[in-house]
């Protein structure tokens, strides 16, 4: 399947239908796969989920017939779907910054978003070239994995979620340091200094330990529930406990980049140059776990790049 081909035919789709409501099972009708799986592949080679990209084109739309014509803002927001002046306000400032009053009178500059181009859009590298995509196998593991899923209205957003994966995990593997130290010298230390302890001793870097993580399972249509998933790699005898399960993992065929860390990351892009190399290569996209390796480096804590690791298949 050419995935950018249904995406940009999803985009048009979307442009067809910008004014009035567009739900989501309206646009899965147009796509040859399931809702969780092109989900992820659209976020990822767009950079948006699909009814955010959908907001934000209505209303880009609105603000230029709020500039060009004499309509009404009860009418400009109706033509658009809003049931109300009020929802089309508070999405609107929202999203630009500015009431549609206060934008139609100054005419102030906002962030408008165009309609994508999938096709160029598969092409910005951000320093990424297909060079460095690299084809592995990745061989079983056994993981102990802590898996968050809850309402977004109750977390806040999607990364307290995925925070409170991490740590989770980070707090039982601290505990089994803690173990590991008491065996070798006969007392307890307090949760800080193992942590500097295992960290000196590069316990938290490969082949010790290496840590993934992935969204499970994706957002829902309307958005509110979202899961994460954290992975460490264990190479002894551990119990589950708490939020804390141990499994094995198979392992498998994989296209794999690396992206940078931090507010600047480019992880977006580099997962859209997986995409982008997969359409021109002999493979296609493989049913088993996609993730990301979150990088360790030795002798300091925390985490300071990525391995995304794209599953693949022959055609």
């Amino acid at each position: 399947m050419d995935y950018f081909k249904e995406i940009d035919g999803v985009i048009d789709y979307i442009e067809r239908n910008i004014y009035g409501k567009i739900s989501i099972e309206d646009i899965m009708k147009n796509v040859n796969c399931s809702m969780p799986h092109f989900y992820r592949i659209f976020y990822h080679v767009v950079g948006d989920t699909i009814m955010g990209y959908v907001r934000k084109r209505k209303l880009s739309c609105a603000s230029m017939e709020l500039i060009n014509t004499s309509k009404s803002i009860i009418d400009i927001a109706l033509d658009y779907g809003y049931e109300s002046q009020q929802a089309f306000t508070r999405a609107f400032t929202n999203t630009f910054g500015i009431s549609p009053g206060r934008y139609r009178q100054t005419g102030t500059d906002i962030a408008f978003y165009p309609r994508i181009n999938v096709y160029e859009r598969k092409l910005q590298m951000s320093g990424i070239r297909f060079e460095d995509v690299k084809i592995i196998v990745l061989e079983p593991m056994k993981v102990a994995s802590c898996h968050v899923y809850e309402s977004i209205v109750k977390s806040g957003n999607f990364e307290n979620i995925i925070s409170k994966a991490w740590k989770g995990l980070i707090d039982w593997q601290l505990g089994e340091w803690g173990k590991t130290y008491f065996q070798r010298y006969g007392h307890k230390l307090p949760k800080m200094k193992i942590a500097k302890w295992a960290v000196d001793n590069n316990f938290h870097i490969p082949p010790n330990t290496r840590y993934f993580g992935f969204e499970n399972p994706w957002p829902t249509a309307d958005e509110q529930e979202y899961g994460y998933e954290a992975w460490a790699v264990i190479n002894h005898d551990a119990k589950a406990s708490g939020n804390i399960t141990i499994k094995n993992f198979d392992g498998g065929l994989y296209a794999t980049v690396s992206a940078t860390y931090g507010n600047n990351s480019n992880i977006k892009e580099a997962w859209q140059i997986l995409h982008a190399w997969l359409r021109q290569s002999n493979y296609t996209y493989g049913d088993h776990q996609w993730l990301e390796e979150h990088i360790t480096i030795p002798g300091t804590g925390g985490f300071h790049g990525f391995n995304l690791f794209m599953a693949i298949k022959e055609k």
